[in-house]
């Protein structure tokens, strides 16, 4: 990068002086940081907004989820051993068949 200038500016000519050459190197650095600095702050504007509609996201699951609860089964109730119970309980019964 900064090579890259030098060597840009050393094809220019020999005619510049080192207080010139030493200028416009300090200016590219200083062009190059308030550059970096802006992508900085790009990254942590998008970072902020990604953890906004990640917690936005977050909390309308969990309100839907709550709206539904009451009004549909469990759906991890398939892995009840309880309901396997039941089920067998009803066979074993006089009668036969649930």
């Amino acid at each position: 990068m900064i090579e890259e200038e030098l060597q840009l500016i050393a094809r220019q000519g020999p005619d510049r002086s080192l207080e010139s050459l030493e200028a416009h190197v300090w200016a590219a650095v200083a062009r190059r940081e308030r550059a970096m600095g802006r992508v900085r702050d790009l990254l942590f504007l998008q970072g902020a907004v990604l953890l906004c509609v990640l917690a936005g996201s977050v909390l309308a699951g969990r309100e839907l989820g709550r709206q539904q609860a009451p009004n549909s089964p469990n759906s991890l109730a398939v892995f009840s051993t309880h309901l396997l119970l039941d089920h067998l309980s009803a066979w074993a019964a006089p009668g036969g068949q649930p």
